[in-house]
């Protein structure tokens, strides 16, 4: 069950999970609370919607698990003294993230030059329906960047749809990937599945994906 612990001036909804073979329990942390604000919005203090906000896109997030809300309160009341009173949340939860897995994937490409070595020409080769996908997600991402805010798409300053989105497909995604099926261009359906559902840990790349199993969820 969630547990709320510190980690440095921060606040942590942590779970504990055994690793697979060892058993080992480690620590997932579900969500961080990175200020008295913030936290007081979660307890109920903040907006008169905060509370129920929080518990019902925390639970979205994470609904095979159960959580304690009487005891995570206590908790977090306990240690309010931990946290500063404000936080720059775009730094924390949208920009950092982003950044940093964006330079990481850009260095990969930066590196994996085919006219330099020839296993990159294959490794591109391999990859070359995942990258043509992600290379039409950039250009449509690009031209939709200027929005006006509406009811539908803003956040609270904390930014908690963003951090809690849940794991389910977007459907514009799931019907990209279904337009490459229904013309049966099966490997770029795939390549769309491949890179949003995660391997197992076994050090594999990717989950192969049965077409059978593809066409039983365009189907559903």
């Amino acid at each position: 069950m969630p547990y709320v612990r510190t980690r440095g001036n921060q606040l942590a909804i942590v779970h504990g999970e055994r690793e697979p073979g060892s058993g080992k329990v480690q620590q997932r942390i579900l969500f961080t609370v990175y200020s008295k604000a913030e936290a007081l919005e979660i307890l109920g203090r903040g907006s008169s919607t905060g509370r129920s906000r929080f518990e019902d896109l925390l639970q979205g997030r994470f609904p095979e698990l159960k959580f304690s809300w009487i005891k995570i309160d206590r908790d977090i009341e306990k240690n309010l003294a931990v946290l500063p009173e404000r936080y720059e949340y775009d730094d924390a939860r949208l920009d950092h993230r982003f950044r940093k897995d964006l330079c990481a994937f850009t260095r990969q490409l930066i590196q994996a030059d085919p006219q330099e070595l020839l296993p990159a020409a294959h490794l591109i080769q391999q990859q070359r329906h995942e990258l043509e996908y992600l290379a039409e997600l950039i250009h449509g991402r690009l031209k939709l960047r200027d929005q006006r805010p509406t009811e539908w798409n803003t956040d609270n300053p904390f930014c908690w749809r963003f951090a809690l989105q849940g794991r389910v497909v977007p459907p514009d995604t799931e019907e990209h990937a279904a337009g490459f099926y229904e013309r049966q261009e099966y490997e770029k359906a795939e390549a769309i599945f491949r890179l949003l559902i995660p391997a197992p840990r076994t050090g594999q790349n990717f989950v192969k994906i049965d077409r059978k199993k593809l066409h039983s969820l365009f189907r559903s």
